[in-house]
């Protein structure tokens, strides 16, 4: 009977980690960069910005959510920067967004998301992940939560590395108690001339070193040999 007894709880437990690794994988999505939005600023006035934009239901998992662009370009008259949002390929083939500056320009692009109710985004993940998928050299990112209210929290210049996944943890903010009580949130983009960048997804994600999967599920599977063995030697 102790042996099943411990077959059982193997099994359990084999379930359980698969479980745990697949929940640990679920991204909280803020934006997917589907809904159409542009802005333009040629560099005379001190930026340009757009109008709120309320995104659909398929494009965040934060309800009543807007999206509000603002592009400041350097160069004066020369200068030109464009914040494009959308899906570049048609309907159904991923959203993008992608801010280019011409060659007289060194500007900042801001993107701002506010309208949802105030969320706690540490019950599901310890990180904000931004989805990189073409970006210049010396080209920087601040994260900022909170920005309408008398304290918000930051996570100062974070400096991208090339294309892939780009995590900033929860810690790194000047106040990471702030994502327990978020209402705002805000990327401001800042390089040198003649910069641009792409990027595909920005999400609220676990950022975590877990085993794979199909690792978890080999570790199972010896435990469970190792208890079938015992059982025999027993």
């Amino acid at each position: 009977m102790l042996q099943n007894t411990k077959i059982f709880l193997g099994g359990a437990l084999l379930l359980s980690v698969l479980a745990i690794s697949t929940n640990a994988h679920a991204v909280f999505l803020i934006d997917d960069f589907t809904d159409f939005q542009t802005v333009s600023d040629s560099g005379i006035a001190p930026g340009t910005g757009s109008t709120p934009l309320a995104l659909s239901a398929t494009a965040s998992s934060l309800a009543g959510i807007q999206r509000t662009l603002f592009s400041d370009a350097t160069g004066g008259g020369f200068g030109d920067q464009t914040i494009l949002i959308g899906e570049p390929g048609g309907p159904g083939t991923g959203g993008m967004l992608a801010v280019s500056n011409n060659t007289f320009s060194a500007g900042t692009a801001t993107i701002t998301w506010n309208g949802f109710a105030t969320s706690d985004f540490t019950a599901f993940s310890n990180a904000i992940l931004l989805e990189v998928i073409a970006i210049d050299l010396n080209i920087n990112v601040e994260m900022i939560v909170n920005g309408n209210t008398l304290t918000p929290s930051t996570s100062g210049l974070q400096t991208f590395t090339g294309p892939g996944n780009f995590f900033v943890n929860f810690a790194t903010f000047s106040d990471p108690l702030a994502f327990q009580a978020v209402s705002q949130f805000q990327l401001k983009f800042t390089g040198p001339t003649a910069w641009d960048g792409q990027f595909r997804l920005l999400a609220a994600e676990s950022n975590q070193e877990i085993p794979e999967p199909a690792m978890l599920f080999l570790m199972g599977l010896g435990f469970l040999g190792l208890m079938a063995v015992r059982k025999r030697i027993i």
